[in-house]
């Protein structure tokens, strides 16, 4: 009934009263009701006796559900609540499918009708969605957004949007990536989008991956790439795995990608592997304790 006739099946579960169960079976009927006629399941929800966050709930499912086939209509479903926190909610659940569709439309609405923390949430979540369409675009409205919040608790709320970018980009144009990366101010959302840009090359490309980090200057994004790098090779060419990790920097995450990469080694060449230890740039202690554990 919920599928052939939804508006008969809401009048059921309208006339029973309203607990868990019923509640489970009102989000179906508005589910597939939205689909059908978006003001009449609107309406039909409103005079519903439900908490309210059962009722945001709901909303949230079918926009997101809606948004897939009317796009149009999930944003005006989201734009037509009167209340605020639902009404935001509900375009949060919408805005995945929108900023892909129309990136620019999706991030105007968002600074018009949100603010504070939940503005830049939501921008985050459209430039992040962005970029899995258009690139070009989501970089141009990170630059933006890193003009618009100043403060390092604003901007901290970012950090994951250049690795989103990164990580589609390179997959398209892994020069254009890497020289868009470097160029972007030296901090950690620069470091996440290095690794990511090499953890995403090295699916198809581990050379190419591993002549960018070449490119890099000592320090902790470097550290982490060839750590990546290390991580990459250590199944099928062990001792290239621990010659990056050999050059890594950092004492401590040095010596932990060394010891992984002679393990690895010691299973196809064990000799080779133990001539290694002698050249491994740890402290002495570990080196003992490597060679003492070595035969067992």
């Amino acid at each position: 009934m919920v599928q052939s006739d939804p508006a008969a099946a809401a009048e059921l579960v309208s006339s029973e009263d309203m607990h868990a169960n019923q509640a489970r079976m009102a989000a179906n009927v508005f589910s597939s009701w939205s689909l059908i006629d978006r003001e009449a399941a609107v309406t039909w929800l409103e005079g519903l006796d439900l908490p309210r966050g059962n009722r945001q709930s709901m909303l949230e499912n079918a926009a997101s559900s809606l948004a897939h086939y009317d796009l149009d209509g999930a944003i005006a479903l989201a734009q037509g609540i009167e209340n605020e926190n639902e009404r935001n909610a509900v375009a949060r659940a919408v805005l995945p499918s929108w900023a892909a569709s129309n990136p620019r439309e999706a991030k105007e609405w968002v600074m018009a009708n949100m603010e504070g923390s939940t503005q830049r949430q939501a921008l985050g979540q459209v430039i992040g969605s962005a970029a899995h369409a258009d690139h070009e675009a989501a970089a141009v409205m990170y630059r933006e957004a890193s003009r618009a919040y100043s403060s390092d608790d604003e901007w901290q709320e970012f950090e994951h949007i250049p690795s989103q970018i990164v990580n589609t980009w390179a997959q398209q144009d892994m020069e254009a990536a890497g020289d868009w990366v470097m160029a972007l101010p030296e901090d950690d959302h620069r470091k996440r989008a290095v690794v990511q840009l090499v953890d995403t090359v090295s699916d198809f490309d581990l050379e190419g991956a591993a002549n960018f980090v070449l490119t890099l200057n000592d320090g902790p994004e470097r550290d982490a790439a060839a750590q990546r790098i290390s991580y990459e090779m250590r199944d099928y060419d062990p001792e290239s795995s621990f010659l990056w990790a050999n050059s890594i920097a950092d004492d401590s995450s040095r010596s932990s990608q060394v010891r992984q990469s002679l393990n690895s080694w010691k299973r196809s060449d064990p000799e080779a592997a133990r001539a290694a230890i002698q050249s491994a740039d740890i402290p002495e202690d570990q080196r003992q304790h490597i060679l003492e554990g070595w035969d067992e």
